[in-house]
């Protein structure tokens, strides 16, 4: 699903080069559950902007899903990242000026599908998520579990092969942690999707993952 092949990302030049990501390999499959840990620095977001076609690799290969990122133009990025991709942050990323419903519908929109199909898959992941009495609140309007709820619903909503979250319970209080990533990967097994899954906390890698990444200074590193 996922391989990278010698693999880097510098910024700036001379002496003021700095390497995120240096000669870095990996293969992921379909279906397979990632952990990737390390310190700030260590080239976890730059890898997973990589992945996500929000950058580009200065060297290397990068293929997801058949998809060669560096070659894709702009708008083979915006439909790379609409179909192959769904992204869950840490911070929500919520639309505020939106309702829970119009947040999720959303990508299905910019998809093109229907009117009527998508609201009713809209409909069906409201009620999957246990939310389907808050549809028309704002975010400012709900708890932090619930706007992550509707942030992983979002990020779903169109079948993505891959799934990338960011420290996706960061901001959540422990019950919350638990009951956002039970869903979140009640979901991501009933699509057979890849996550690849950034996190500090150890035991939440030990927990969720199959396999575990560790990083430093941009190189995979021995457990």
């Amino acid at each position: 699903m996922i391989v990278a092949s010698s693999l880097s990302r510098h910024y700036g030049s001379g002496n003021a080069k700095v390497t995120a990501i240096d000669d870095l390999s990996l293969e992921i499959k379909k279906g397979e559950k990632i952990a990737i840990l390390g310190r700030s620095g260590s080239g976890k977001s730059t890898l997973l902007n990589l992945i996500a076609g929000l950058d580009t690799p200065s060297s290397g290969e990068l293929s997801v899903n058949g998809n060669e990122t560096a070659k894709l133009d702009s708008q083979g990025k915006a439909n790379y990242r609409l179909h192959e991709i769904g992204v869950v942050f840490q911070s929500f990323q919520l639309i505020p000026q939106r309702t829970a419903f119009q947040n999720i519908e959303l990508p299905l929109i910019l998809a093109g599908v229907p009117l009527l199909k998508r609201r009713k898959k809209v409909r069906e992941l409201l009620k999957r998520i246990g939310l389907e009495k808050r549809a028309r609140h704002k975010p400012n309007q709900l708890s932090g579990g619930e706007q992550q709820r509707i942030s992983i619903a979002r990020a779903m909503v169109n079948d993505p092969p891959v799934i990338l979250a960011d420290e996706p319970t960061g901001n959540l209080d422990s019950q919350n942690a638990v009951d956002v990533m039970q869903l979140m990967l009640e979901m991501i097994d009933a699509q057979n999707s890849t996550l690849c899954l950034i996190t500090h906390d150890e035991s939440l890698a030990s927990d969720v993952a199959d396999r575990v990444i560790r990083l430093r200074d941009g190189k995979l590193v021995s457990p």
